[in-house]
């Protein structure tokens, strides 16, 4: 693969990770803050942790996250539509310490693996550790409230994933 041309533009790429929320607790193409809140800061904090595992190998770690790893693992919100309420991130690029080449863009694509390890009934990828299978236990903790499926996809340079 190479990296140096592929180049993360949101004039030309699709976001990053595009969210997709529907259940009871949608309505009208809305859903509560607190519920967003929750289930984005868990998907951040297992990409956190991913990132800790690829650079250390263990994902969790006293105290607050390095400053490099919550820059590499930044999302910023990209777009929100209605219908089933749905919502495109990205990884923030303004600053990013590898321009062309970036561990948050590698740990999506293992989080994504992750994901799809877990809907199958396969074997984790290794850099889902216990850390991170918590963290996405409690993003799922919005299931309680309403929210019945969550469709998640990822186009990376890794490649595409549901």
């Amino acid at each position: 693969m190479n990296t140096s041309t592929f180049k993360r533009d949101a004039k030309t790429v699709k976001p990053l990770l595009r969210f997709k929320f529907d259940g009871d607790g949608v309505r009208d193409g809305r859903m509560l803050f607190d519920d967003l809140s929750v289930f984005i800061s868990n998907v951040t904090l297992a990409m956190e942790r991913i990132i800790n595992t690829m650079q250390t190998g263990e994902s969790v770690k006293q105290g607050r996250p390095a400053k490099a790893v919550r820059v590499l693992s930044g999302l910023e919100i990209v777009y929100v539509r209605k219908g089933s309420f749905r919502l495109g991130m990205d990884l923030r690029t303004n600053g990013h310490l590898f321009p062309t080449w970036d561990l948050g863009e590698e740990a999506i694509d293992k989080l994504m693996l992750g994901f799809q390890a877990i809907q199958q009934d396969r074997e984790l990828p290794p850099e889902c550790d216990y850390g991170v299978l918590t963290s996405l236990r409690d993003a799922g903790r919005i299931m309680e409230r309403g929210i019945s499926m969550v469709s998640i996809n990822s186009d990376s340079s890794f490649g595409r994933r549901k």
